[in-house]
């Protein structure tokens, strides 16, 4: 009983100290209720006037920079996004262009392309390039990939769309040097333009297509130099004037018209070729002469020389002399061109004969057939003979038989 009072005491007393703490809680909150902060109170948590400038300073740098950081990314975004694309060809199977040419130590001034075969990035061009009397000097072609640049197909094209800045062709170390408006052939394209620091290669090609416009490189020891004077890959064409007509040539061919075989002698031709015009006498021809055996295959052909200079008067002889050429029995047919450079423009011809035959010359062979021709010699006259005499004995009885009759 004792202790159990003793345990309601402490537990009496320990509820009243705490009742009384809440309680003094209490008071104070309702002593002093919840108001905004003075100023001075919070001046560590709130900055001055100042320094709230200097934050807004601070965080509009802030936002530059991000933007700075922003646009540098979306610029080389934007650059590789809008790369180089080699392997866009521009050209086109049948595209052609013709350029106006010099090359160190050769003679022609015309060079005429076309676009032969495209295989993906593969471009196969054939190429003429003509001499200053408008023939033809020789024909060339090229094949090779245009992405990868391989020689010389990047003198003459590149892939299409590249600009200022981007390799000639992918791995270059050769780049772009600017893009620029020119004409070219009379009409004005975009260009990307190229100039090494030495000199030794500047060139131009159209942009759309990487047609080479404009080239002058030196490669060993010639120039090139290459000007586009007319193209129908972007343009109606306007075709350069036409090359130069070679004169006309007007060529009379002699020569001895039979030979025996057995002859000791050569086979001599001559022809006289005069300017078809003015009849006067060409020098400097080239004529070539062709000589075909009775079944009409080629005997021999050669060159025929000028050997009186000045007198257009050209001069063809066998290797060898008729007996030791054993030559066939026949018409032999002769046939003589002439040429200013270019196609032949002046030709003439004529026909020779080898008699007897290699395989007549046997004396035996002669001798028979003088014997045949006597025997009928002598049959005919033997014949005659009988004839003649036969007729004589006729008209001796009838003689003799007219004198017998009595007289009336």
């Amino acid at each position: 009983m004792g202790h159990t009072e003793k345990r309601s005491r402490t537990s009496l007393h320990k509820s009243k100290k705490q009742c009384a703490c809440y309680s003094a809680t209490e008071r104070r909150v309702d002593r002093k209720p919840f108001s905004a902060p003075s100023e001075g109170r919070w001046k560590h948590k709130y900055p001055s006037q100042k320094g709230e400038k200097q934050m807004k300073l601070a965080s509009k740098y802030n936002i530059v920079a991000v933007l700075l950081v922003l646009l540098a990314w979306s610029a080389n975004c934007t650059r590789m996004c809008m790369a180089a694309d080699y392997t866009k060809v521009g050209v086109k199977v049948g595209d052609t262009a013709d350029y106006e040419t010099s090359v160190s130590y050769v003679d022609y001034n015309r060079t005429h392309m076309l676009v032969y075969g495209i295989i993906g990035t593969v471009i196969t061009a054939n190429f003429t390039d003509y001499n200053r009397d408008g023939t033809v000097n020789k024909t060339w072609q090229i094949a090779g990939d245009i992405s990868i640049g391989a020689y010389p197909m990047f003198l003459y094209f590149t892939a299409a769309n590249l600009t200022a800045g981007d390799p000639i062709y992918a791995g270059s170390t050769w780049t772009i040097n600017e893009t620029i408006t020119m004409t070219v052939a009379g009409i004005p394209r975009t260009v990307n333009h190229i100039r090494l620091p030495d000199g030794s290669f500047e060139a131009y090609w159209d942009k759309a297509t990487g047609l080479m416009t404009k080239l002058n490189a030196f490669v060993i020891i010639y120039w090139y130099n290459y000007t586009m004077i007319s193209t129908d890959a972007w343009s109606i064409v306007t075709p350069p004037p036409p090359p130069p007509v070679a004169p006309a040539f007007s060529v009379k061919l002699s020569g001895e018209f039979d030979y025996g075989n057995k002859e000791n002698t050569y086979v001599r031709l001559a022809a006289l070729v005069k300017d078809y015009n003015t009849s006067k006498p060409v020098s400097g021809a080239n004529i070539i002469i062709q000589i075909y055996y009775p079944n009409g295959t080629l005997w021999i052909s050669g060159v025929m020389l000028e050997k009186l200079v000045g007198t257009g008067i050209y001069e063809w002889e066998s290797y060898n002399k008729i007996v030791n050429m054993k030559l066939a029995e026949g018409v032999y047919l002769v046939h003589v061109k002439a040429f200013p450079g270019g196609d032949p423009t002046g030709s003439d011809m004529l026909l020779f004969h080898i008699d007897p035959p290699p395989e007549s010359g046997d004396p035996s062979s002669a001798t028979m057939s003088h014997y045949i021709a006597s025997t009928v010699v002598l049959a005919a006259g033997t014949i005659v003979g009988v004839f003649l005499i036969r007729r004589h004995k006729r008209l001796q009885a009838e003689t003799a038989n007219a004198m017998k009759l009595p007289n009336k």
